[in-house]
């Protein structure tokens, strides 16, 4: 049987006023159960745990308007 584990998450967003760059906003590490934004740093547990459940539900309510095209793929 084949299985998967979820390791990683990245959110990137375009910060800047001038000349707007792509960055890392928000990693979530699951393995090493740590979370960093990019206006904070690293996040201790508690607040961590509730900026990856805010994420987890905004990414979940914007999947049920469709405005992503989801793609799985193993490699």
């Amino acid at each position: 049987a084949t299985s998967w584990q979820l390791v990683y998450i990245t959110d990137f967003s375009y910060q800047g006023r001038h000349t707007p760059e792509l960055i890392k906003e928000i990693d979530v590490c699951f393995s090493m159960k740590q979370v960093y934004h990019f206006l904070a740093g690293w996040l201790n547990a508690k607040e961590g745990k509730e900026l990856l459940a805010l994420f987890i539900s905004n990414f979940v309510e914007y999947y049920n308007t469709g405005c992503y095209q989801v793609t799985v793929t193993t490699e």
